[in-house]
């Protein structure tokens, strides 16, 4: 008898470990899309923060000089200046995802210039 409770105990432990594992993932609850999610928001929201700054000193040097072109050289893995003229630019940071910034004034979005 003693056997058989033992034995009634495992097979009930591996089929709530086994829900547990499987089962939750069925559920719509898998936590590599979660993690993907996570890493997705992470990175755009890294996107704005360094586009923001990039976009602070180029509206500082256009203070000065009156104009975007030519301006602001920099070497960044992550941010380029695309386009620049005497009254606008367009940066582009790029790890994953491309993301873009037209100024001045503009807001970061998803794609390129």
């Amino acid at each position: 008898m003693t056997r058989l409770f033992g034995f009634l105990s495992i097979l009930a432990v591996l089929a709530v470990s086994g829900y547990a594992l499987f089962g939750k993932t069925s559920l719509g609850l898998n936590p590599i899309s979660k993690v993907s999610g996570a890493e997705s928001r992470a990175e755009i929201a890294n996107a704005k923060y360094t586009l923001a700054i990039v976009a602070r000193q180029l509206d500082q040097v256009h203070a000065v000089t009156a104009t975007y072109a030519d301006t602001l050289d920099f070497n960044s893995p992550f941010v380029r200046l695309i386009r620049a003229g005497e009254n606008s630019y367009c940066l582009e940071y790029r790890k994953t995802q491309t993301y873009f910034l037209q100024g001045p004034g503009g807001a970061v979005a998803l794609g390129s210039c």
